[in-house]
């Protein structure tokens, strides 16, 4: 993960810098993606502590396991999880948003739906920060894919898109990369998925969640505040704590480690506390350059999330909402899901859960806490955390 990085971004193949700055919660998984993508990165010069960072950042890129979706032989070794029936759904291919940043879909659909007299409820899944694909891959899991198979095969329709920022890259960098915020990075493209799933002929508009994960699940309450149709939230390991306290916790966390990841983090953390304590200026402008502010992102960035409490408008949507959470994640961690807790105090229509020994992936790393490491193994999104959805909103439905 990069870190007070300036990197050109003004032409073809420039683009790596911001590309894997904004996949903060993915951390380095993310930044190995960007790192081995289509596009070749070019770099201005940095000095003094940002050159340092930058360098560091870059040993980090280096050192992470690239994803299977930027991998032929491990896309190749996937296979789908022992909870997906595949003869229980279909899928579609549909393209959703609007010129010049649509992007292509999968709309998985259960198979009694075709047929059944009532109409399947349906899921919209909201991917975390960075380009990610439609499967939610990181490192050997798809997250999105898991869930959209384990759901579908019990009766829920699933919605999943690419983020303009994978497939239009370029032109979305050369439109917002100055003035990115989490609404252009993530909410308008949600809202503008829900209201295609809503219109699809297959779908109840009437019973249609939306599905957060990391980043996903911070923007869900603003979603939610446009989308007022969506019947309810799931928030799956989304920060509740300042995002750049939580990039920081990250690499504290990394520096802890005896490894190579450990001393690139060690060799990173002084920049990134004066860059994190950049963000947390009074002085802090919109325009303020961002050479010097955590990962290289704008001004605007920082200061869209800036007093922003995603549990506290959560609490005021009176929609039914489940928030779910992996003990062992090291990205999103306890401290965020215990903000979720006393923010949604008290509130009948909220449940949560912790599980143990999943990771951010909400794959089961068989440790107390994972590592960058645990990333590259090939996993799976936890049975147990597809039941939880599946059996929730089978309630909500149950109720309507």
């Amino acid at each position: 993960m990069p870190l007070a990085k300036t990197t050109a971004l003004r032409t073809r193949g420039r683009t790596r810098g911001l590309l894997a700055a904004l996949g903060a919660f993915v951390t380095l998984v993310t930044l190995g993606a960007c790192r081995r993508g289509p596009t070749e990165t070019g770099h201005e010069a940095t000095t003094g502590a940002s050159a340092t960072a930058s360098a560091t950042a870059t040993e980090l890129a280096s050192a992470a396991p690239s994803p299977p979706s930027r991998s032929a032989a491990s896309a190749a070794s996937w296979s789908p999880p022992s909870y997906a029936q595949r003869d229980a759904f279909t899928e579609r291919e549909l393209t959703i948003g609007e010129e010049p940043f649509e992007v292509p879909a999968t709309l998985t659909l259960p198979q009694q739906s075709l047929t059944a007299p009532r109409l399947p409820p349906a899921i919209v899944l909201v991917p975390g920060s960075g380009p990610l694909d439609r499967d939610a891959t990181m490192g050997g899991t798809k997250v999105f894919k898991d869930l959209a198979y384990g759901l579908a095969s019990r009766g829920i329709a699933v919605l999943r898109f690419d983020k303009p920022l994978r497939v239009h890259a370029d032109a979305w960098l050369a439109k917002h990369a100055s003035t990115v915020t989490v609404d252009v990075e993530t909410t308008l493209d949600a809202v503008a998925a829900v209201s295609a799933l809503r219109a699809r002929p297959e779908i109840d508009p009437a019973r249609v969640y939306l599905l957060g994960h990391s980043q996903g699940g911070l923007a869900a309450p603003r979603i939610a505040e446009r989308a007022t149709e969506l019947a309810g939230l799931i928030v799956l390991g989304a920060p509740t704590r300042p995002f750049e306290d939580v990039l920081l916790g990250q690499f504290e966390y990394l520096a802890t480690l005896e490894d190579h990841y450990g001393s690139s983090a060690r060799e990173a953390l002084p920049a990134l506390r004066e860059a994190v304590a950049r963000t947390k200026s009074p002085a802090l402008t919109p325009d303020a350059p961002r050479r010097g502010l955590p990962l290289g992102i704008p001004a605007t960035f920082w200061l869209d999330l800036r007093g922003y409490h995603p549990e506290a408008r959560a609490a005021h949507l009176g929609k039914p909402i489940l928030v779910l959470q992996g003990e062992a994640d090291f990205q999103v961690t306890m401290d965020d899901f215990a903000g979720w807790r006393r923010g949604l105090a008290n509130r009948p229509f909220v449940r949560l859960a912790s599980f143990p020994h999943l990771g951010h992936t909400f794959a089961d790393c068989g440790c107390a806490m994972a590592s960058p490491e645990t990333y590259a193994a090939p996993g799976h999104v936890a049975a147990e955390v597809v039941e939880a959805i599946a059996r929730w909103v089978a309630e909500r439905v149950a109720e309507r």
